[in-house]
């Protein structure tokens, strides 16, 4: 719950998509087969033929309001980030919103001959239920649209010789101090002294190598699993703190409490790299101990 949501979704444009999606799914899925039997949870009076319409306009004026709170939710958080624990808030927030909207319609506008409680006890059952399907879909399919973006960036980015870097001759190191980083194929990518590799981040089947060329930060996306490069990494004084990332503790710098959690800053500028619950304890003993 400490942990960031994705950066995609505190954009505009992404949230119009899923919302688009949202209604879209909606209107068919909902509507048309019915799963929920949404159609008892609509004003008594309304008559059969128009309950399919009613619910449409429903469903668009809800998403609208939807919009409205996602343009919101953007404005406030798109800078400063957004905890997954304040994110799932927000959408309790939303539903309660619109079921009282919903509530309020039905019985000022509609003439819903049913008391106000029960309106709005139905509404509490039909929203999220019309809600977590598509919110799911939606959420899956930009995940990995960005994550695929973001590893054929890296891919079209990378030179030639990129693809197997030795920072120094590698009979000078040829000790414990010196790393050799493989793929999925063993084929070594990667031969670097401990000093300059300073992290590793999980990035679906590949493993974003962070490290020091002429004392600038560089990258290499590695085919390899991250399960792969922990076993490579851990005998070298490297941690996992994370499920995505695994760390140099020799350039960890400090561990720092949040409201929202624990972060670890490195050196080279190197700040916020998440520490789960799962490994804070060891992670936190280790630092504290001076252990590398």
């Amino acid at each position: 719950m400490n942990r960031e949501i994705p950066s995609y979704l505190l954009k505009i444009s992404t949230n119009v998509k899923i919302l688009a999606f949202v209604a879209l799914f909606s209107i068919v899925f909902v509507c048309v087969y019915n799963p929920i039997a949404i159609f008892q949870f609509i004003p008594q009076n309304i008559s059969q033929p128009r309950e399919f319409l009613y619910s449409a306009i429903i469903i668009i004026a809800a998403t609208s309001l939807l919009l409205g709170s996602r343009c919101l939710m953007c404005l406030i958080y798109g800078r400063k980030g957004f905890s997954l624990f304040s994110y799932i808030i927000w959408l309790v927030a939303e539903v309660v919103f619109l079921a009282l909207s919903y509530s309020s319609f039905a019985i000022f506008v509609a003439h819903d001959t049913r008391s106000f409680y029960e309106i709005l006890r139905g509404a509490f059952v039909f929203i999220p239920s019309m809600l977590i399907l598509p919110y799911a879909f939606s959420y899956l399919y930009f995940a990995l649209k960005i994550k695929n973006i973001k590893i054929n960036n890296l891919l079209s980015s990378m030179k030639k010789n990129d693809t197997f870097t030795i920072e120094e001759p590698l009979s000078i190191y040829a000790n414990d101090t010196t790393i050799n980083l493989r793929d999925a194929k063993d084929e070594l990518k990667l031969s670097i002294r401990q000093e300059n590799l300073l992290y590793a981040e999980a990035a679906s089947n590949y493993t974003i190598v962070y490290y020091l060329k002429n004392d600038k930060v560089e990258r290499l996306l590695l085919r390899s699993t991250f399960k792969k490069v922990e076993e490579q990494l851990t005998p070298h004084s490297f941690a996992r703190c994370h499920r995505s990332y695994i760390v140099n503790l020799r350039k960890v710098q400090l561990v720092r409490k949040e409201s929202d959690g624990f972060f670890l800053d490195m050196e080279h500028n190197i700040n916020g790299i998440p520490i789960s619950q799962t490994y804070a304890g060891d992670m936190i003993v280790r630092f504290a101990s001076g252990e590398n």
